[in-house]
């Protein structure tokens, strides 16, 4: 699995959650319930399931591959910082690298992915999956990132989450993907 953490450049494709963020629907994963990494059927014929947990700051349970039709399970390990995973399908034909895709400017990061789904999880809270379950139904490359601010309050973040329109904009440091929060896997 490719990881950068020293080499993210500015925001970048993190704009394009922004668009992904916004209601809310409880996921029935609690947080804290996840640790491993899990790519395996619940029953034949059932969709795979990938079990992620957000650790300050990093993910754990990424594989380098999983099956097309995999649904993404998301848990929130610490007890001081909201996580959330970001899932960005690039692009066809898009072969630079991962720290290349970061730091392009915001004009071409569309051009580059496109949002898939996200998941959200506030320290000792159930998992928020604002757009439903994050599927990952077409075969390509995917890049997961957390875009929540450092040291945003989880008190302030919640509270925002429940009013309608764009993603809560919370103040706090830089976003935790610039700290290595970000991950890549390939769909297949």
């Amino acid at each position: 699995m490719h990881r950068t953490s020293k080499t993210v450049g500015g925001a970048a494709l993190a704009l394009l959650v922004l668009g992904g963020a916004c209601g809310s629907t409880e996921d029935s994963k609690a947080a804290g319930t996840t640790t491993k990494a899990s790519a395996t059927p619940a029953s034949t014929g059932a969709a795979k399931e990938l079990k992620i947990t957000g650790v300050d700051y990093d993910y754990d349970g990424v594989p380098k591959k999983v099956a097309a039709g995999t649904v993404v399970s998301f848990t929130n390990a610490s007890t001081k910082e909201v996580h959330e995973v970001a899932v960005l399908r690039v692009k066809d034909g898009e072969t630079r690298p991962l720290a290349t895709l970061l730091a392009l400017p915001e004009a071409e990061q569309e051009t580059a992915a496109e949002f898939r789904g996200i998941a959200i999880a506030l320290p000792g809270k159930p998992t928020v999956t604002p757009r439903g379950p994050v599927t990952l139904d077409q075969p390509g490359r995917y890049i997961l990132l957390c875009n929540i601010p450092t040291g945003a309050d989880p008190a302030a973040y919640e509270e925002a989450m429940k009013k309608p329109g764009p993603p809560p904009s919370i103040p706090g440091g830089p976003p935790h993907f610039k700290k290595g929060m970000v991950a890549e896997l390939t769909v297949g």
